[in-house]
């Protein structure tokens, strides 16, 4: 996994936000969720994202595979 960094600051990674449309090293322009140091937590466009992304998403969250 490639870590990003979005539009809103946060650091995050391809399974997370909209990598397809950046290149390696471009910010990308919405994450669902992101890294703040210590955990992950709800990105800048969790609340737009499918129910398959968020469910992932929280999963994530709770620290699950």
């Amino acid at each position: 996994m490639a870590t990003l960094v979005c539009k809103c600051g946060r650091t995050t990674n391809t399974t997370v936000c909209n990598h397809m449309k950046v290149k390696p090293g471009e910010e990308c322009t919405e994450c669902y969720g992101a890294w703040n140091g210590q955990k992950w937590v709800k990105g800048c466009s969790y609340d737009k994202a499918d129910p398959f992304i968020k469910q992932f998403v929280d999963k994530i969250m709770k620290g699950g595979d």
